[in-house]
Parts: structure tokens; sequence; C-alpha cells
């Protein structure tokens, strides 16, 4: 239980067995990373750790922007358009260039068309501050046909986090270590006395 608490303060990607992005099914890691970036309000910090795991000369980032048009009018509304104008400076300041995308529809029905129709590898979402995934990330998880990093709004965690996570995985390293030690013996027969 420990362990599920230190992940939910790190970014976890999920590398699903469908994807279709050409940069996980290649061997060619020079033609690039495509990443979309589901921008919203308070997903800076996400941006920012994004382009710090990423080359700006080889890999691509597209800026995405769901709801982003008026009921009314059928507009883009300022603040969709704000966004990415912000998005898009935090981007090119650390020399990134960026593709911007607007849709009408909400993140479960917009973003798994258009992770297919740019060739994106990894779509970057943010969870929000629960227990459990929101049933949009769910719903992404399950209909997106790339891998998807889903980011906690937590800030980066602390060294002693970060020290007690590895302490737990290596636990659980070691114990699992231990139980493919115990099913290796019973497979050959061999039995130890302790």
């Amino acid at each position: 239980m420990k362990l599920v608490k230190f992940v939910r303060s790190c970014p976890v990607l999920v590398v699903k067995a469908n994807s279709r992005g050409p940069y996980l099914r290649s061997d060619n890691a020079a033609m690039g990373l495509k990443a979309m970036v589901e921008c919203k309000p308070h997903s800076r910090h996400m941006l920012a750790w994004l382009m710090d795991q990423m080359n700006p000369d080889t890999d691509g980032l597209f800026l995405a922007v769901v709801k982003a048009h008026d009921v009314g009018t059928g507009q883009i509304k300022e603040t969709a358009t704000r966004m990415l104008n912000n998005f898009s400076v935090q981007a090119s300041v650390n020399d990134f260039y960026t593709a911007q995308r607007v849709f009408k529809e909400a993140a479960s029905e917009a973003l798994p068309q258009a992770v297919t129709a740019d060739a994106i590898d990894i779509l970057a979402v943010q969870a929000g501050d629960c227990k459990l995934l929101p049933d949009s990330i769910t719903d992404l998880l399950s209909s997106a046909r790339c891998s998807i990093l889903i980011y906690n709004n937590k800030t980066e965690p602390s060294a002693a986090a970060v020290a007690a996570a590895a302490g737990a995985l290596g636990s659980a390293c070691v114990a699992l270590a231990d139980a493919e030690a115990a099913a290796e013996t019973l497979r050959h027969g061999v039995a130890l006395a302790v």
C-alpha cells in the first residue's frame, strides 16, 4: 500500500500493446517522439516536466484543448486561445515547436481520434487529487491507441518520498525474487530444508 501512495506522487506512463505511434513501434529513435498534451489551466507543471524528458531537436509536441468551442456561437473560447498561447510560449522558451489542436468534444471523444490522426506516441493527461482515476482518464486508457502519461497535480516528490518509494520497490523486488526462486525450486523438484 505504501508503494501505491508514492506512485501517486510521480508521473506514470502506461505503455499499451495497441499503441500506434511510430516511435514506440520501431527501433529507430532518431525519428523522434510525438507527445500530445491535454492543456488545462493547471497543466503547466506537467508540460514543464514532459519537456524536461524530451529532446526539442527531434521530438514533436502537440498541444490540445478540449471543449474549446462556445456552445452558442461555435467560436473558439477566449480562455482556450489564451491557454494555447501561454503553453506555446512556455514550449518555445524551451526551444520546442508546437502544433496546436482545438476540439469541440470532450477528451474521451476527441483525443482518441486525434492521437490516431497525428500518429501520437504519448498522450499526456493530468489526474486530479483523488484516490481513483477520473472516468475521463479510464475512458482514454481503453479507447486511445497510444501510450498514456498520467501526471498528478502533486508537486515533484521529495527526496525522502523517492527514497521511501525506492525502498518499498526494492523490498517488493526482493520478495518477488524469493517467490521466483521458490517456484523454480518446486519446478525442479528440489526440496530445501530450512
